[in-house]
């Protein structure tokens, strides 16, 4: 967790989430998934999400049946509604997970597994697990659960990319799963870079989407909220920056050589000093986007970027020594 080297996974997992593990005496009306991103006061101040899930479920008898949510970085914190009335997750550890004939050991210790059905299977850990009995009369149910979790992060580059995965394969095990509404509130801290649900409708500072199908999971991307001018430098990134140095410099470079008599100098002296300057400019900009961004970016191969000048100079040298060259020839 404290080394990000080079050949480090630039990635650190998180939550998974998943719908309700269900039955097939039972019917999904509706489904609404509410999302609130939040930020931690502490550390670098990452983005985490509040995830508040309702479902409208139609029940053909009075029957209790044992519902399972699966999840990666659940929190401690978990609120659970059926009907109107409170119900407290169930606890899950090696000895009590022995009488619920869905859970199962690993071969590979400390891993379990949830069994859908006789041939498929999810593999978990114990605190990944939201179990719970439901009381369900005969006719319309409501189910909430509210839980805290962590997204999934890069740790590469100046910002990194929140993922949020939700799982809806154990529809299947339902009856019928009916159309499911998506709410992210974003909080003004986080914009939306990716969806596999395609564009939102928002609604001030909440993105909304309806699925009529279960056929897919859903993949959202978010990442902090920037400014303008945050948002052009980050997608110029360093390299464009230098480049833009590259050729103003080169422009600056040549116009010295035109007007001086002293070119062998001024050739030399400039085959030194703009490749230079242009890495002080590669350089420099990650501390001004870290500098706007408030935040310390964690930044790869910059060895192979000190490592590069000789050939950006000689590169630069054979370019700049055939344009004088032809100067000469003039």
């Amino acid at each position: 967790m404290l080394a990000f080297a080079n050949m480090g996974v630039p990635y650190i997992a998180g939550s998974s989430h998943n719908v309700l593990y269900g039955n097939k005496q039972c019917h999904v009306i509706r489904e609404k998934i509410n999302i609130e991103i939040r930020k931690r006061d502490m550390g670098e101040g990452g983005l985490y999400g509040v995830f508040r899930i309702q479902y409208s479920i139609q029940s053909e008898s009075d029957q209790k049946i044992p519902l399972l949510f699966i999840g990666k970085g659940l929190s401690d914190a978990k609120k659970i509604v059926v009907n109107q009335l409170s119900v407290a997750p169930q606890l899950l550890d090696s000895l009590s997970v022995q009488q619920y004939s869905f859970i199962s050991k690993h071969a590979a210790d400390p891993y379990y597994e949830a069994q859908y059905s006789v041939d498929e299977k999810v593999p978990v850990m114990l605190d990944e697990l939201i179990y719970f009995q439901a009381d369900l009369k005969k006719g319309d149910n409501s189910i909430f659960v509210e839980y805290e979790a962590d997204f999934g992060y890069s740790t590469y580059g100046f910002l990194e990319d929140y993922k949020l995965d939700y799982s809806l394969y154990p529809s299947r095990f339902w009856r019928s799963f009916g159309p499911i509404e998506i709410e992210l509130n974003l909080n003004n801290l986080a914009d939306v870079t990716e969806s596999n649900l395609g564009r939102p409708n928002m609604e001030g500072q909440t993105a909304k989407w309806t699925l009529n199908t279960v056929a897919k999971d859903i993949h959202l991307t978010v990442n902090h909220r920037t400014g303008w001018l945050v948002k052009m430098l980050l997608y110029i990134q360093p390299v464009g920056m230098a480049i833009i140095a590259l050729l103003i410099m080169a422009w600056l470079h040549i116009r010295w050589l035109k007007n001086s008599k002293r070119r062998r100098l001024i050739l030399w002296l400039g085959i030194f000093l703009v490749p230079m300057i242009c890495y002080v400019v590669f350089f420099a900009s990650y501390s001004l986007i870290d500098l706007l961004l408030q935040k310390q970016s964690r930044q790869g191969y910059i060895f192979l970027a000190v490592v590069g000048y000789p050939f950006l100079a000689l590169c630069y040298g054979l370019a700049i020594g055939f344009f004088n060259l032809r100067l000469k020839n003039r």
